[in-house]
């Protein structure tokens, strides 16, 4: 957690969404975002030198930037601004909206402006994979991923800083203050009977229980697709819940990839756990064939239905390919979601 709440950023008036940023919808988990900038234009420089803040130094109080708070980035970008989390993805989207009015920044679907997602709790093994697959599959960008340095971030564990998770799409949170998902947002369960428990907290208290992904340009819908994957996924592994939700999200997406041939990718290292433990170049390079392959499917559907002559047509193959099966699961999953009162 940093110095800074979301009211600071607040520098105009802000619609209902984001001023009720703490609201958590349909016992869904919170969202946290981090925006790495590729190439700094200046556009953010007031509102950072507003979000100074000071660290104890000793005896005496040394002035903090945003800019240089944190040591965590993309690799080659110039600077990563932390947002504290807010309740729900339609209030995580209206930041972002909040953030290019008072910038004038374009971040939705940006090159320049890449954006981290995080949710709280631990995904590893084929969690991880299935969100990163379900994620790319589902999203509004057909990315291009022509050299692993797209994913390399200075905590990749292949130069001189003694954090290691690789270059892979799915990141853990590195322990520490400033890595910890701030916990003051509701979390939903079920006792034994099968009532819905209400906790005030989120229940992991170390900065290591979270799981990011680098989602590069995005959308609204992939930040509320997001949302929901990580949610289902995190429910199932930790009983909260969505955990029956969650096990139905895990089984059908293991049809879906044995379908297109592609199940295989689902026993890949897409994160890597250890932070004690130099990263495999070759685990990275494993994961990177991957994302390419899944990609290039990814594009051929699309360039399929493209020539299609009909709307009729583009529909049946739509229903057919692989982002179109996983767009249909999660669209009925957020319907069994919605009816939950």
């Amino acid at each position: 957690m940093y110095w800074y709440d979301v009211e600071d950023l607040f520098f105009y008036s802000v619609d209902e969404t984001l001023q009720n940023y703490r609201q958590v919808k349909h016992a869904l988990l919170p969202v946290g975002m981090k925006i790495h900038c590729v190439s700094d234009e200046g556009l953010f420089n007031v509102l950072f030198d507003c979000l100074i803040g000071t660290i104890d130094s000793g005896d005496q109080r040394t002035p903090l930037h945003v800019k240089h708070a944190n040591m965590f980035k993309q690799e080659a970008g110039a600077w990563c601004f932390v947002l504290p989390p807010v309740g729900n993805s339609d209030a995580a989207s209206a930041l972002i909206s909040h953030l290019e009015r008072i910038t004038g920044a374009k971040l939705f679907k940006s090159t320049n402006y890449q954006i981290q997602l995080c949710a709280p709790g631990k995904l590893e093994g084929r969690d991880a994979a299935i969100l990163s697959i379900l994620f790319y599959a589902s999203s509004d960008i057909i990315r291009r991923f022509n050299s692993k340095e797209q994913l390399k971030t200075t905590f990749s564990g292949h130069g001189k800083t003694c954090i290691a998770c690789g270059i892979r799409p799915v990141l853990h949170g590195v322990g520490g203050q400033t890595s910890t998902f701030d916990r003051n947002f509701l979390y939903y369960t079920k006792d034994a009977n099968g009532s819905k428990q209400v906790y005030f907290r989120l229940p992991w208290k170390s900065g290591k229980h979270r799981t990011d992904i680098l989602a590069g340009p995005c959308t609204k819908g992939d930040i509320k697709r997001f949302n929901l994957i990580s949610s289902l996924l995190v429910h199932r592994r930790y009983g909260g819940f969505w955990a029956e939700l969650g096990e139905k999200l895990y089984d059908r997406t293991l049809q879906i990839m044995v379908e297109h041939q592609i199940g295989y990718m689902l026993d890949f290292p897409w994160v890597h756990s250890s932070f004690v433990q130099k990263p495999s170049s070759i685990e990275d390079d494993l994961v990177f064939d991957a994302i390419v392959e899944l990609h290039e499917l990814l594009h051929d559907e699309a360039k399929n239905l493209s020539s299609s002559t009909s709307w009729e047509e583009q529909l049946l193959l739509k229903r057919g390919t692989l982002s179109g099966k996983v767009l249909s699961l999660l669209d009925e999953l957020e319907e069994e979601i919605k009816k939950e009162k």
